[in-house]
């Protein structure tokens, strides 16, 4: 871990010694109040196979009910923080998936190098997605409903930017700032997280639970894990003020598991896989903006005679304002500190 965080270094005091391309972007003014508001579809998945004997048709994919979810996110200099609120549930959706609740808060901090995120989820209500095939006798168009799933997510991710001078994380994913010239960079992550659920009776749907050996009735499970991650992000800009930047991060980390079924109580550490994908696409002028966005933190543990796949998907559309003449002190301390 040391020599990792030590070639980090290196490679940073590198890129500032010789980087001498003047900056491809340009970021907000100190005194501008960046607000924005929109639509979000925020997911937090479950998905199950079977490692074990016979597998055909074990896969178990559980979401939660579907909402529609508004945002508002404010940010001022490198701070940045959003929250969202769930709309009414519709009945007929309600019928068909069933019932739940839902929270996502988000907290980050950009700086030029490196980038902070800190979160939570917290679902409550979900549904059998792939019904029909583990279960084909189920009624056409209806799902298998499960209000008992309740899950957990939070923890922060740190990514640093080797290459500022071409590609600004905060410009492409927070527009706190423009893009003036198309350009990339090489990233590299460290994440920390904690996933966790609980079902009642068991997690695994009776139709396919026979599959899972001794997983079979799998309730809970609380999972912490440290990872590390590298790739590389872009940002193609066209006609001025349009623009469209993709990230693609691929790591692997050090997993504390704690599950437990009906039967037993299990302990142990593992390696993990996680991929971390990011897009968006949109107008973002001087003033005003509007941006599409998707993303997609994928987290996949190794269990006895299970794999267990645990994915936070994201999609938004908003619209962005910037205000000038803001002059907050306290956030400029606090700032300061985070830059």
């Amino acid at each position: 871990m040391m020599k990792f965080f030590l070639f980090i270094a290196l490679l940073a005091s590198a890129g500032s010694a010789f980087a001498v391309e003047t900056d491809r972007w340009e970021p907000d003014a100190k005194d501008v109040l960046n607000v924005k508001g929109g639509v979000l579809n925020p997911l937090f998945r479950i998905r199950t196979e079977s490692t074990a004997g016979e597998t055909k048709n074990s896969e178990v994919d559980f979401e939660p009910t579907p909402f529609t979810k508004y945002f508002v996110g404010i940010g001022y200099r490198n701070l940045g923080a959003t929250i969202s609120w769930s709309g009414a549930n519709n009945p007929e959706d309600a019928d068909k998936y069933g019932t739940g609740t839902s929270l996502d808060f988000q907290f980050s901090a950009f700086g030029r190098n490196i980038t902070q995120y800190y979160f939570y989820q917290n679902y409550n209500g979900y549904y059998v997605n792939n019904t029909s095939t583990i279960d084909p006798s189920f009624p056409q168009n209806k799902y298998i409903q499960r209000p008992d799933i309740s899950t957990r997510h939070y923890g922060a991710n740190f990514v640093y930017n080797f290459q500022p001078e071409r590609y600004s994380r905060a410009v492409a994913f927070d527009q706190s700032g423009r893009q003036i010239r198309s350009g990339g960079a090489w990233l590299a992550m460290l994440g920390i997280h904690n996933h966790a659920f609980s079902a009642n009776p068991q997690l695994i749907p009776t139709q396919v639970s026979g599959k899972y050996g001794e997983l079979a009735t799998l309730q809970q499970a609380d999972l912490l894990q440290a990872n590390l991650s590298g790739g590389g992000g872009f940002t193609w800009v066209f006609n001025d003020k349009f623009s469209v930047s993709t990230e693609i991060l691929l790591g692997y980390g050090i997993a504390y598991e704690k599950y437990e079924s009906a039967e037993y109580t299990y302990r142990k550490t593992d390696g993990s896989l996680n991929s971390n994908l990011s897009f968006s696409f949109g107008y973002n002028g001087v003033s005003n903006y509007g941006i599409i966005q998707v993303g997609m933190d994928a987290y996949t543990y190794h269990l006895p005679d299970m794999d267990l796949a645990m994915t936070s998907q994201r999609a938004s559309f908003h619209y962005g304002h910037r205000f000038d003449g803001i002059d907050v002190p306290f956030l400029n301390k606090v700032s300061g500190w985070l830059d």
